[in-house]
């Protein structure tokens, strides 16, 4: 009696036992199904990430040589403007000293400086004629 009183009905039997069983083998499968299907998802996703870290990667590996070619671009062109620059301002220079010496000595030759590359790249003076 003390056993009735314990466990009120309905009372489990072997029937019910057996039925409760069957229902929880196929929501642990169900369950279990939905696992692997989550795992699967995150290694698909993790690859995914993968590849888009290693795309990343690679795309700023290239913007830094496109900017490092920028950069030896404008190097390239700074150059090419800078060495007529210092060609004229080196003639120029020179004509100066030899101006102030051809007029402070008696010998002006002492100024017979050759610069036959910077002849060639001085552009003449333009006049109010031209």
């Amino acid at each position: 009696m003390l056993l009735r009183q314990t466990h009120p009905q309905p009372r489990l039997t072997i029937a019910l036992a057996d039925d409760k069983l069957a229902d929880q083998v196929t929501e642990m499968q169900t369950l279990s199904d939905q696992v692997q299907a989550v795992k699967q998802k995150g290694k698909a996703e993790k690859t995914h990430i993968k590849s888009g870290a290693l795309e990343v990667e690679n795309l700023r590996i290239e913007a830094a040589e496109a900017e490092k070619a920028v950069k030896t671009s404008q190097i390239d062109e700074d150059d090419s403007r800078l060495v007529p620059l210092y060609d004229w301002s080196v003639y120029c220079y020179v004509l100066y000293v030899c101006t102030n010496l051809s007029v402070g000595t008696p010998h002006p030759l002492r100024c017979n400086i050759q610069y036959p590359t910077l002849r060639s790249h001085i552009p003449r003076p333009r006049t109010s004629c031209d």
